[in-house]
């Protein structure tokens, strides 16, 4: 007899079961001011659309993400909630805004996630929907996704998903966010 488990752990498997992609196309918005990773650890800072200036990125933790601006000795660190300007120890500004993560997809095409807005996401198989997740956590790298009809968590970032149940890990496996 087949453990209910084993059915919709491969389940998964073939929904993240995705090539990895360069992280690229990341967005952190606030208002009018959006910034976006484009190449080899660059962001772009971009205010209407248009560039206004360039960061180079320094620390990725699970909670934030460090640019640096060489040209006017800024950082920035970009939160789940909120963007910190600073000059040397010195705090400019603070920002409030969020990363824009709308989606994660398979590379076969398959499978994706969309989220819906309200924490409420969206699976879909062969482009049919499948189940219901709600957004747990949103921090500067990850989105923890809660199935409470199978009881297992996703743990999405930029190249991997890692899905537990309870404590337990069952699989990680490469993925990428969509937009």
């Amino acid at each position: 007899m087949c453990r209910p488990w084993v059915k919709w752990l491969a389940f998964v498997v073939c929904l993240v079961a995705v090539e990895v992609e360069a992280a690229t196309g990341k967005l952190w918005k606030s208002g009018a001011t959006e910034y976006r990773r484009t190449t080899g650890g660059k962001w772009g800072e971009f205010n209407n659309g248009t560039l206004v200036h360039e960061f180079v990125e320094t620390a990725h933790t699970p909670d934030s993400i460090l640019l640096y601006d060489a040209s006017r000795g800024f950082n920035v660190r970009l939160y789940g909630d909120k963007a910190v300007v600073t000059s040397g120890t010195t705090t400019l500004r603070s920002d409030p805004g969020r990363w824009l993560w709308q989606g994660w997809k398979s590379a076969d095409g398959k499978g994706h996630l969309t989220h819906l807005g309200n924490g409420k996401w969206q699976e879909y198989i062969n482009g049919a929907p499948t189940h219901h997740f709600r957004e747990t956590f949103r921090g500067a790298t990850e989105i923890h996704l809660f199935d409470m009809t199978r009881g297992i968590t996703l743990k999405l970032s930029a190249d991997k998903n890692v899905v537990t149940s309870g404590n337990d890990t069952l699989l990680t496996v490469p993925g990428t966010w969509s937009e």
